[in-house]
């Protein structure tokens, strides 16, 4: 439950654009959740990763995190959650306006075969900085 309460302060921070706090609360939920193997919230955090990263400018990482989500819900037989079903429809289009179809592509399926510790030491490697633009 606590994984899941940190996904949902992660897109809160993220629409605040605070996204140093959002990161810590997606990293802690990514954290928690693969700690119990709980592979559904492990996508549900990646998810709200994705929009995280790309509403601060990195449309490539967004669309590694996303295809990670998407690759691991696929995995385990799970759907996006209700309540992440318009923030994941708005970052897919938000991904889509910002790379061509051959590299959101390229990109979405890399994502999805990335191992958890790759991915995160990728997607997370910009310098993060809230919306008064402080490191």
């Amino acid at each position: 439950m606590l994984s899941n309460a940190l996904i949902v302060l992660g897109w809160a921070r993220t629409r605040q654009q605070d996204f140093r706090a959002a990161q810590e609360a997606l990293l802690e939920a990514v954290r928690l959740a693969a700690g119990m193997n709980n592979q559904e919230t492990v996508a549900r955090a990646l998810g709200a990763s994705a929009a995280m990263v790309e509403r601060r400018g990195d449309a490539r990482n967004g669309a590694l995190l996303l295809g990670a989500a998407d690759g691991l819900r696929h995995s385990v037989g799970a759907a996006v959650w209700a309540v992440d079903r318009q923030g994941h429809t708005d970052t897919t289009q938000r991904l889509h306006a910002r790379l061509d179809d051959d590299e959101y592509q390229q990109l979405t399926r890399r994502g999805a075969t990335l191992a958890l510790h790759d991915l995160l030491d990728n997607a997370f490697s910009q310098e993060v900085t809230t919306k008064s633009g402080r490191a």
